[in-house]
């Protein structure tokens, strides 16, 4: 089971780093070029891509042991928070500062890097996925916790999205 959820968790990363490299290959007269030629942006965006393709060979070569070595196991999870620390960092930079003032970001929920805050569900729910999975617990009410979490998980987020986006 836990190979299955890794291959789940691998392929998703995957998407979210082709996200994060079409920005990359934007034309010059697209108006989002403007937004990601900022510095901070900039760093965010090549920090990001970074740290996805640190997460998809540590995800890959952790499949590929026979057991699931601890090291793999804490870099695993220090990627996926720096991933998670670079979504929000960049929702709040860009609500506040960028744009003038919350609300102001008009690309909010994906226009951001790892899809923003689809990224941070995923993500979210990966970390939940960890909790449920060390425990004793039957395949089934695994299924049934990870099923109830993503929906509280997703509801969280629309009021996150609310609240950043009150116009």
């Amino acid at each position: 089971m836990y190979n299955i959820i890794s291959r789940v968790f691998l392929i998703l990363v995957i998407i979210l780093e082709f996200f994060n490299l079409s920005v990359f290959n934007s034309r010059l007269n697209e108006p989002i070029v403007k937004y990601h030629n900022i510095t901070v942006i900039r760093v965010i965006d090549i920090g990001s891509t970074i740290v996805n393709l640190a997460l998809i060979i540590s995800i890959w070569v952790n499949m590929k042991r026979e057991k699931s070595n601890r090291a793999f196991f804490h870099t695993i999870n220090v990627l996926f928070s720096i991933t998670l620390l670079f979504i929000w960092f960049e929702i709040i930079y860009s609500s506040i500062y960028y744009y003038g003032g919350i609300g102001n970001h008009q690309g909010l929920p994906t226009d951001v890097n790892n899809l923003g805050l689809f990224g941070s569900v995923i993500i979210f729910q990966y970390f939940f996925n960890l909790l449920t999975f060390n425990q004793f617990l039957s395949y089934f009410k695994i299924i049934i916790y990870n099923i109830v979490f993503l929906l509280i998980n997703i509801l969280l987020h629309y009021q996150l999205l609310k609240l950043l986006t009150p116009l």
